[in-house]
């Protein structure tokens, strides 16, 4: 498995935020629960941004996310450039490029992102992301703000060039194997779908 999670317990602020989450994530997953509920917390945890107080996180090979706040990726200069830093040397300036037409966003490339609406910023993040050439992609919010021509760019994409790809979404994703966060608490397989339904994510 890409992910293993074994109870894991992480403290924020003095309050448990992720408790006891044990779960299994390889291929392509989604973190589906209400705003506050520690999806974004259980994503950093992942990705080694926070540590568990208690528990044991294992990962498979590099790890690259792409934050919910798109501006987290930027620095100055251009998309190019800022892509460029974060794939810390893995990408080669014609990768990014060929990255960035994948993602529809090659016209913007030599842009400064802070001259860029929201849903082209997401985009640019995005390609930051994936300049990392990462086994495991974490993706917080990725659709947010995205006209729904980009949602199945955007997800292609981040399948073809990871070996698994975990999101925290809002927006139920075919396909992709279904994870629910609750105050906390992490559910798998029918109670995930179960609480899916009762959140009215499902039908």
């Amino acid at each position: 498995m890409a992910v293993v999670l074994r109870d894991v317990w992480v403290r924020l602020g003095g309050r448990e935020v992720i408790r006891g989450a044990t779960a299994e994530f390889n291929g392509q997953s989604q973190l589906v629960g209400p705003n506050g509920s520690g999806k974004t917390v259980l994503l950093y945890t992942i990705a080694g941004l926070v540590k568990p107080f208690r528990g044991e996180v294992k990962v498979s090979g590099t790890v690259s996310i792409m934050f919910q706040d798109p501006d987290l990726h930027f620095f100055a200069g251009t998309v190019l450039e800022n892509a460029l830093v974060w794939s810390g040397g893995r990408s080669t300036e014609a990768e990014v490029a060929k990255l960035a037409n994948d993602l529809g966003i090659g016209d913007i490339l030599h842009k400064s992102p802070f001259e860029l609406n929201w849903g082209h910023r997401k985009l640019a993040a995005l390609l930051c992301a994936l300049a990392k050439k990462p086994d495991v992609l974490l993706l917080d919010e990725p659709l947010e703000g995205l006209s729904p021509r980009f949602y199945a760019r955007v997800l292609t994409v981040a399948v073809e060039h990871s070996k698994a790809a975990i999101i925290a979404t809002h927006v139920v994703v075919s396909g992709w194997r279904l994870y629910f966060v609750e105050d906390g608490r992490l559910y798998v397989g029918e109670e995930a779908k179960a609480k899916a339904v009762e959140h009215g994510y499902l039908q």
